[in-house]
Parts: structure tokens; sequence; C-alpha cells
């Protein structure tokens, strides 16, 4: 008769119920290319497990970092519309001095003000589809 099977089954098929070391380095070594193989798939399936957790726990880092760049570029709009609200009035009162202005003269005068620049931080963080 040929065993083939676990080395505990080949000793209880036999009525040997004693573990016979050379029968279990036999099986092993006749079946040695199986268990790598099998080591080897479970390796496999663990790492990639660990890598796809991994990668979840860096995206989660990432749209969390990404909410609190947001929330911070929010915080600066008051300020943006102070300065827009600013500008806003300093060009009606250039433009309403500019009209006599231009009414006496011919030349092209410079503009004593400056256009408010936005809130880079928010138009950055606005585009990401996380927010």
């Amino acid at each position: 008769m040929i065993a083939v099977g676990y080395p505990a089954q080949i000793a209880a098929e036999s009525g040997d119920l004693q573990l016979n070391w050379s029968s279990i380095s036999e099986w092993l070594y006749r079946w040695q290319t199986l268990v790598t193989g099998g080591a080897a798939v479970i390796a496999a399936a663990t790492s990639i497990w660990f890598l796809s957790k991994q990668v979840r726990q860096a995206d989660s880092h990432e749209q969390a970092r990404q909410r609190r760049r947001h929330a911070a570029a929010r915080a600066t709009l008051p300020l943006a519309l102070s300065q827009i609200c600013s500008y806003a009035e300093t060009v009606a009162r250039e433009l309403g001095g500019l009209r006599h202005w231009l009414e006496a003269t011919s030349e092209d005068p410079a503009p004593a003000f400056s256009r408010p620049t936005p809130p880079a931080e928010l138009v950055d963080t606005s585009k990401n589809p996380w927010c």
C-alpha cells in the first residue's frame, strides 16, 4: 500500500500511533515543493493584505491633510473679502477723481492702487474632490 497524506494519518493507518521521524522527513522530502509553494502563497497573501492596509491608511492621512489645508485656507476668506472691499472702494474713489482729471487733461494716469491677490491655497484645495 502507498501512503500519501499527513504523517499522523500514515501512522494511524498502519496501526502505529507513534510518530516516526523518518516517515515525517520522508514525507517532507517528497512534498517539499508543495509545502514551500503553499508557504509562499500564504506569505504573498499576507503581504498583499498589509500593503493594501498601508495604502488605505496613506489615503486616509492624505484626505485628512487636504481637509485641514482647505479649512486653513477658508479661514483666510474674511481677510480676502476685506481686501476686495477695500480695493473696490479705492477704485471707486480713484475713478471719481479721474473723471474730473481726464476732462481737464489728456495724459494717461498711473493708478495709485493695486488689485488684491486671491487666496491661492483656497483655489488649490477647492479643486480637490475630497473636500
